[in-house]
């Protein structure tokens, strides 16, 4: 008879993310050797995972955590809105933003976290038997304060690096801008010059046959517009269409800013 205990069957379940039964049952297969349970547990798993990786993941979760001056954002991907809504699921999500932003590297850490994660991954998809896949994944020290905000039940995440002057409810707003408005830079001298220069060529081809120095100011006021609408600094306050960021908040930087949306 196998020697082990129920706590067995919980660090067997918290180590590979499998099913309490399928844990017990890899016990008793393996006469109660852990490490061997694990390998057991994900190679069955990694079978049921492969079967599934063609499977689309359109739905989902984000997930932040801030320690100290430390942050960390993810968005993890099922198949499923019912899946995303269970305690497994966001239980899976909130354990690996923790352990992110226990890591020592920085930046994005997307493919780092997938592959430190994807045994543990193989044996959740085994276990609820959808598709899933870790999207993106940041990990931020910041000089500053690093902030973050969860939209809509954590289908919207925004997490953000800012120094300067400011209080928790500007970092909040900033946050909530960024998701309403979903900004693709912080300001104009961010955007490639590559960009530019092909938002020129398009608006030039609309004003073809003009005289060329109407045409320099009709692009010049287009680039501005387009500023307008791609630059967080630039765009219009989501609380006062009257008013930007840099307007309200002149002694604040945004060193970096990530948005990541769930299904």
């Amino acid at each position: 008879m196998a020697n082990f205990s129920a706590k067995d069957i919980k660090r067997l379940r918290d180590t590979t993310q499998c099913g309490m039964l399928d844990c017990k049952k890899a016990l008793l297969e393996t006469e109660g050797n852990f490490d061997e349970a694990v390998a057991l547990l994900r190679k069955k798993a990694g079978a049921k995972a492969d079967k599934k990786a063609g499977r689309e993941v359109n739905e989902g979760l984000t997930a932040s955590v801030i320690n100290g001056n430390v942050g960390a954002l993810v968005q993890v991907a099922c198949e499923t809105d019912f899946v995303a809504k269970t305690d497994r699921f966001q239980d899976f999500v909130n354990e690996l933003v923790a352990r992110i932003a226990e890591r020592s590297d920085e930046g994005d850490v997307t493919e780092a976290v997938a592959a430190d994660e994807a045994e543990v991954l193989k044996g959740l998809i085994g276990t609820i038997g959808e598709n899933m896949k870790i999207v993106k994944a940041y990990r931020w020290e910041s000089s500053g304060s690093v902030f973050s905000y969860l939209h809509a039940g954590g289908k919207i995440g925004v997490m953000i690096d800012a120094e300067g002057e400011f209080d928790e409810a500007l970092l909040k707003d900033t946050c909530m801008h960024i998701a309403a408005m979903s900004p693709s830079y912080i300001a104009p001298e961010d955007v490639p010059a590559d960009d530019v220069a092909t938002e020129k060529g398009l608006a030039a081809e609309k004003h073809q046959g003009k005289p060329e120095n109407i045409i320099e100011k009709i692009l010049t006021g287009h680039i501005n517009k387009w500023y307008t609408d791609i630059c967080l600094t630039k765009q219009s306050w989501f609380k006062d269409d009257k008013a930007t960021l840099e307007q309200i908040a002149p002694k604040m930087k945004i060193k970096r800013f990530a948005r990541l949306q769930a299904g």
